[in-house]
């Protein structure tokens, strides 16, 4: 993953025992790669800024839950 991706969110830890998880935004849409830092307390892991098109907001979020859709060269 590098920054300029195209990414959507996987479904990794969506549901609990196969029911979705409540308020969670399932379908984020396409969003692009701002930058990328470690994150996280315990253990820290690779992080992902990313602007989601669909909200027009930047969240930060796991990369072991983002797969790349469309790579930059």
């Amino acid at each position: 993953m590098q920054v300029g991706d195209l990414v959507r969110r996987t479904d990794k830890g969506l549901t609990i025992r196969g029911v979705p998880r409540k308020g969670f935004r399932v379908n984020l849409g396409v969003g692009i790669v701002v930058s990328l830092q470690p994150g996280g307390s315990n253990p820290v892991h690779p992080t992902a800024t990313v602007f989601w098109f669909g909200m027009e907001k930047h969240y930060k979020i796991a990369e072991s839950l983002l797969e790349v859709v469309s790579a930059t060269r």
